[in-house]
């Protein structure tokens, strides 16, 4: 049951991928003492066939797996930066996008170039990104890559925060 369960979300993120339907879905963050909106959480979300938007919940074993949670983080790294080019040359004021990082992402060693490479590509400055991991990066295998990538990221200007994604 957990075998089949774990291939139909697998399935289900390759085709997305595939068919393109990944969005990024700007949720506000707000400060509290004057409800102005400061900045914003980038979240995995696509349309089903019947136009519902779904969510990431569904595809859950895709984060584990490195292929497919980085096939994922470049297609929402690419949009987000995308849409704040194109936000800045309409001349909208940019604030600062928070992104998700699922701990596979930093097996290969090289996510903090990766994501540099991309904001390079689209000229978004480095301020207004916000890495976004779980503790659980810090404690898995791998978790000296985890640490040397924020470590390059931080002294860039990125903001790292803990997430507590996929959690429900």
């Amino acid at each position: 049951k957990a075998l089949e369960a774990t291939t139909k979300q697998l399935t289900l993120a390759r085709t997305i991928i595939k068919n393109n339907q990944i969005e990024p879905f700007y949720q506000p963050k707000v400060q509290l003492s004057d409800g102005k909106v400061i900045g914003f959480e980038a979240l995995l979300r696509w349309e089903d066939q019947h136009g519902i938007m779904q969510l990431p919940s569904h595809i859950y074993a895709a984060f584990q797996d490195y292929d497919l949670a980085s096939r994922i983080s470049e297609t929402m790294q690419t949009k987000i930066f995308q849409n704040m080019q194109n936000w800045r040359d309409q001349g909208l004021e940019l604030l600062p996008i928070s992104i998700n990082a699922a701990p596979v992402e930093f097996l290969r060693d090289d996510y903090a170039e990766k994501m540099l490479e991309r904001l390079a590509k689209y000229t978004i400055p480095y301020q207004y990104l916000e890495v976004e991991i779980t503790e659980q990066s810090l404690s898995e295998r791998g978790s000296h890559y985890v640490i040397r990538a924020l470590n390059l990221l931080k002294q860039k200007g990125l903001r790292i925060s803990l997430d507590d994604f996929g959690t429900g």
